[in-house]
């Protein structure tokens, strides 16, 4: 496996060097297309206290990618739309790779890796926060978070992309191939991008378990969030959660929340709505089938959950109304 080390300290310098070896740079644009694989990154570092890459990869071999950085005040957030990266598993008995989708924001404090496979298309966006552009956005930092931020121990948020959040991330893809005005579209795309992040962040702020340093490792907790996802359309016991991980329940129970901002079982219905919402608007599928592929008894029940989540019933929804 080929390993990368990516300088966080640095971001611009290190996309320069790729001039000296098979792409080039130009206009705060790296393209890389040989051997290796196709690499097209746009670089935006003119707002100070931010710098933003928006990234569309396909590498040819599988690839390790190290973030490293010594910076202090220093917060990533990265967004994932469609793809995957792999988070690889430190246990040296299980070389499963954990997929990570969706928003996610840490520290730079502590080393991140991540994989992307041989010949898989992925999109992510990344920004780089000083702490005052944080505040900029999310207002003044409410305790936990702020304690959290300033930790010297590993932590890690996660967000789920909802409808707007994913829809704006596309935008942004799609800006990227303008000749003229990409630059004031792709700021403002993003910094509501941000604001939407930190907008169900702060969901999280009257409930002290719901943000924390984690006691699990992050691969292990997106494991328990794929398991999850994959049975919709039933109800998975945390009992059987934390068998499965070798874990309390209460261990699991903590962790997950400070890492989702929700329990399972919260998140999990999120999910299905959030599922619910796609397909509706997506696709024609009968609202019957919708409900009962998401764990609903019958249409009945799906109907009366969704209104009281949306005020409206998921026909009103699918047309508009």
């Amino acid at each position: 496996m080929k390993k990368q080390l990516l300088n966080q300290s640095d971001v611009e310098s290190f996309y320069k060097s790729y001039t000296n070896e098979s792409g080039s740079y130009k206009d705060g644009v790296l393209r890389v297309n040989d051997e290796t694989g196709r690499v097209e990154i746009h670089f935006y570092n003119e707002i100070p206290g931010m710098e933003m890459s928006v990234v569309t990869a396909r590498v040819s071999e599988d690839t390790l990618f190290i973030d490293e950085s010594k910076d202090e005040n220093i917060v990533v957030l990265r967004f994932v739309l469609n793809s995957h990266l792999y988070i690889k598993n430190n246990d040296p008995d299980k070389v499963s790779l954990v997929p990570i989708d969706g928003a996610c924001m840490y520290s730079t404090k502590n080393r991140y890796e991540y994989i992307v496979k041989k010949d898989e298309l992925v999109q992510f966006v990344t920004i780089r926060l000083d702490l005052s552009s944080m505040n900029r956005f999310n207002g003044p930092m409410w305790k936990g978070l702020e304690a959290l931020v300033k930790s010297d121990k590993p932590w890690f948020l996660f967000e789920s992309l909802d409808l707007q959040m994913e829809n704006n991330l596309k935008d942004v893809f799609a800006i990227q191939e303008l000749k003229s005005g990409r630059f004031g579209f792709t700021l403002g795309k993003i910094a509501t991008l941000i604001t939407q992040y930190f907008v169900q962040l702060e969901q999280r702020k009257d409930d002290t378990k719901a943000i924390g340093n984690l006691t699990v490792p992050v691969e292990v907790l997106m494991e328990i969030k794929s398991e999850l996802i994959k049975n919709l359309e039933r109800k998975v016991s945390v009992e059987d959660l934390a068998k499965k991980f070798h874990m309390s329940s209460q261990k699991l129970r903590i962790n997950f929340k400070a890492f989702f901002g929700k329990s399972p079982g919260q998140f999990l219905q999120q999910e299905r709505f959030q599922e619910a919402e796609r397909r509706l608007i997506y696709s024609k599928d009968p609202i019957t089938s919708v409900g009962l592929d998401l764990g609903f008894y019958d249409s009945a029940h799906f109907a009366s959950e969704f209104r009281k989540r949306y005020k409206c019933t998921p026909e009103e929804y699918r047309n508009g109304d």
